[in-house]
């Protein structure tokens, strides 16, 4: 961000980042293949930590965009005012949703009929905070995030009131 502000800390301290993936950060329960006893590694404690800097928190950075170093040149950046936008692929969430759904199904004769998710191709449509934090996210960090957007579009409100609608290619 400092790179693509010319070093510039105060318009940095404006900008917009993108964090892609972010579903990789999911809090997994169980260890390998369900035996129940592996670590949470990047889970949890890496949503904690991004945590800090999505409430806005005052950072050092590295200037040269690197890792930073005992010998790097570090730079202090404010992020209250930086625009963070999550987004990434979220593989089994579409499960998620269908449990969900298909768990409110009546089963008798008095109870309504209703619909059956489980061949629905646009089931993301359906996702809800909820799904997200029974995939993994924790409600703290799912908090900082108040605009969950499904699928073709991305509404975002600048503080200024400026809008900006992005769609998202096939």
């Amino acid at each position: 961000l400092i790179t693509a502000a010319d070093g510039d800390i105060e318009r940095a301290e404006h900008g917009i980042v993108y964090i892609d993936e972010i579903d990789k950060i999911a809090k997994r329960n169980g260890g390998p293949e369900g035996t129940g006893g592996g670590r949470d590694i990047g889970g949890e404690s890496v949503q904690q930590g991004l945590l800090k800097v999505l409430e806005g928190t005052t950072m050092e950075v590295p200037l040269s965009g690197g890792m930073k170093t005992p010998f790097s040149q570090n730079a202090t950046i404010d992020t209250s005012n930086i625009l963070f936008i999550c987004g990434g692929a979220f593989p089994g969430l579409d499960a998620v949703i269908k449990k969900r759904l298909n768990k409110s199904a009546g089963i008798g004769f008095g109870s309504a009929v209703r619909e059956n998710y489980d061949e629905d191709r646009d089931i993301l449509k359906n996702v809800k905070v909820e799904d997200l934090k029974e995939y993994g996210l924790i409600p703290e960090f799912l908090g900082r995030l108040p605009i969950l957007c499904r699928r073709r579009c991305v509404p975002v409100v600048f503080p200024t009131g400026a809008r900006l609608l992005v769609f998202r290619r096939r």
